[in-house]
């Protein structure tokens, strides 16, 4: 489940449909950003897992959540996510590469 937004007054409408649709004993899993932790376990019984997604060109890092327990790939820090955690630097270098490719396509656009 990933809503559009990422207010409580938006999770609290899925959650809310969620609770409508899932099967008894179904499962959720979640994306949204870690200040949302506590409503991802309040609202959806979710708890992060390793796993994060990688979305270029976000300001903001989204995590997982899931209302299980986290299957292997789940339970691991992907790779992308791993090297710039490790090394901010890259993280500003892949942001400084991406913005250039953005200008030199829009100049060529002009």
């Amino acid at each position: 489940i990933d809503p559009p937004f990422i207010t409580e007054e938006v999770w609290a409408k899925y959650a809310q449909t969620t609770r409508l649709l899932l099967a008894p004993g179904g499962q959720v899993l979640c994306t949204t950003i870690v200040e949302n932790e506590g409503i991802m376990k309040d609202m959806m019984g979710a708890t992060p897992v390793k796993f994060q997604p990688s979305i270029p060109n976000l300001v903001y890092q989204y995590n997982t959540y899931t209302s299980f327990h986290p299957t292997k790939f789940l339970d691991e820090v992907n790779p992308e996510i791993a090297i710039e955690a490790a090394d901010p630097k890259r993280r500003i270098e892949r942001d400084l590469l991406d913005s250039g490719k953005q200008f030199m396509s829009m100049a060529q656009n002009r």
